[in-house]
């Protein structure tokens, strides 16, 4: 019994084959936050990348909001301490909750769903209105200066976000006071810049 191909004499490509068309296709990939892979740790998109459109300032539309061990809201960080870190998104038309991907980083300590590559850097995979995750702040902190001088030194957030495969990067961050003179969770009083 002779094999048929079916296709009138042409051959299909094989698995390898398909593969290599799918990633070189233009415009087919879908950008999810996860994939992105910037400068540095800290980095999000400054241009548009697939369907995307280019980031736009969104500080109406995204909100963070900090909760202490004991769950009251805060507004300044302190070393040692693990909050809890919710960012929430908004239709910028409308104000009602909007659901989104969201690649979320801080400047200084881990975020629960870093990489040992990234700590401070966090991806959400599936859309949300709120997405919330763990953050920790270390007892020793890098900027010698600002600890000498008794400064709160500030700790960035920053969050890139869009509601869909062809949506702008929407982007926000916002800027958290870490407090030198906290002595928490068996860390004791920033002096000289050592914790």
């Amino acid at each position: 019994m002779a094999a048929h191909g079916g296709g009138g004499g042409r051959r299909r490509a094989g698995p390898l084959a398909q593969l290599l068309l799918l990633l070189l296709a233009p415009g087919t990939a879908h950008a999810h936050p996860y994939l992105y892979r910037g400068a540095n740790c800290t980095s999000h998109p400054t241009a548009s990348f697939g369907r995307h459109l280019p980031p736009r300032p969104d500080p109406a539309g995204t909100a963070f909001e900090i909760r202490s061990p004991a769950g009251r809201v805060v507004t300044g960080v302190c070393p040692g301490v693990r909050y809890s870190l919710s960012v929430a998104f908004y239709s910028p038309a409308t104000g009602a909750a909007e659901a989104r991907k969201l690649l979320l980083t801080a400047s200084l300590g881990s975020l629960a769903n870093g990489t040992s590559e990234c700590p401070g850097k966090e991806a959400t995979g599936a859309m949300a209105a709120v997405a919330s995750t763990a953050w920790t702040l270390p007892c020793s902190l890098p900027p010698p200066g600002a600890a000498a001088a008794g400064r709160a030194v500030p700790v960035e957030l920053r969050a890139t976000s869009a509601t869909g495969a062809s949506g702008a990067y929407l982007q926000a961050s916002a800027t958290v006071p870490l407090r030198l003179n906290c002595v928490t969770n068996g860390c004791r009083a920033v002096a000289g810049g050592r914790g």
